[in-house]
């Protein structure tokens, strides 16, 4: 239904439309299994409409392949839609190699209505055209469509649909439709639209067509850009399609924006932990006296982060051990609060912290290097020697 109304849409801003059937004929030796006949070609058919437009006749085209149910062959229908004149004669240079006709200058050869002919435009077969009359569009768009479901439960049946899209078929007639909702001083409230006397239903009721994909979007942004060119400064009645469109435009423009933009490097974090509030990563220094992370000042006061009795983690304001230095504390006592090698070894830091033995050795400290998982055995050799 969205083709039909698109087409019918297209014919409306055309001087005529006609429906065509390109078959392929024999080949150059004169098999009647031509090597083109046997998969659908879609070049072929491009090829054809190039030819056309150069030929003078600009055309746009709504065209079907399938291969024939009789001999299995490839052919195609479609309707074109011309945009400025319908050819009458044409040029042909001979360009039908598979009849082995070349003449010596081109020779203008008459289009043939209703009847098979040889197209100079289609140098495989032959073509077949018929002019598509006021109120025959549907059933002609119907036609052509049909042949897409042909064989749709055969996996191995060969279809292709192709058409105009740059615009969209139909694109011409939206934007004159939008035209009319600003002269008029209204706003589109829905997508639909009719044509009552090219589509009914049996009881005469005109067909609703529902726009849609990037006709709808192409309708809307004609209808705000004339708008604002032709009313500055008055706002359009309001309409919820139109309010959907312009959301959608806003969200596909932050998209946008922040695919292009600059990547934000992360923050590098120096610690596992979070830091008060009030206070940065960039805050947290390592205090080697007490042997725990540290933060704050001397005015505002420290606070350190550690592990209490019951092994809940977290800021303090008392240093741990009864904020006691580690040197001051006995020997017996230290063994069994291994906390600097108890805090590495558990949370596996990436950092390596430089501290100061528990003894003194020889009237002076000894510098101990903790890595990750190596802190008890440091401590430990430390104590021996």
């Amino acid at each position: 239904m969205d083709w039909v109304g698109r087409c019918i849409a297209e014919s409306k801003t055309s001087v005529a439309a006609t429906s065509i059937t390109l078959t392929y004929g024999r080949d150059a030796e004169g098999n009647e299994s031509h090597a083109r006949a046997a998969i659908l070609s879609y070049s072929d058919v491009q090829k054809y409409f190039k030819r056309l437009r150069k030929a003078g006749y600009p055309c746009r085209y709504f065209v079907t392949g399938e291969m024939g149910s009789k001999k299995g062959r490839a052919h195609w229908h479609g309707i074109i839609f011309w945009k400025k004149k319908v050819p009458l004669m044409m040029k042909d240079f001979g360009n039908n190699a598979w009849n082995g006709w070349k003449p010596i200058d081109p020779v203008l050869r008459p289009i043939e209505w209703n009847k098979r002919f040889y197209d100079p435009c289609w140098p495989h077969g032959f073509s077949h055209w018929e002019p598509v009359r006021d109120g025959t569009m549907r059933g002609s768009i119907r036609y052509v469509c049909k042949y897409i479901y042909k064989d749709v439960d055969d996996g191995a049946a060969q279809s292709k649909l192709a058409m105009s899209k740059m615009p969209p078929l139909g694109a011409e007639y939206f934007e004159q439709r939008a035209q009319k909702f600003v002269q008029e001083g209204i706003s589109p409230q829905d997508r639909f639209y009719q044509f009552p006397n090219e589509a009914t239903q049996k009881d005469g009721t005109p067909l609703r067509f529902r726009l849609g994909g990037k006709s709808a979007d192409l309708f809307c942004q004609h209808f705000i850009d004339k708008w604002r060119e032709q009313r500055p400064g008055q706002p359009w009645p309001h309409s919820d399609w139109l309010e959907e469109y312009e959301d959608k435009q806003t969200r596909t423009e932050w998209d946008r924006d922040a695919e292009f933009a600059p990547a934000l490097k992360p923050v590098e974090k120096r610690w596992p932990m979070q830091p008060p509030v009030g206070f940065t990563d960039a805050d947290i220094t390592y205090d080697v006296e007490v042997f725990a992370p540290r933060i704050g000042t001397i005015e505002s006061g420290y606070q350190w982060y550690y592990a209490n009795a019951e092994g809940t983690r977290g800021w303090r304001e008392i240093a741990p051990i009864d904020g006691r230095p580690i040197y001051k504390r006995s020997v017996t006592q230290f063994p069994e609060r291994l906390i600097p090698s108890q805090w590495v070894d558990r949370l596996a830091l990436k950092w390596v912290f430089w501290i100061t033995s528990a003894i003194p050795s020889r009237g002076r400290y000894r510098l101990a290097k903790i890595q990750p998982g190596q802190g008890k055995s440091v401590w430990m050799r430390s104590l021996m020697e």
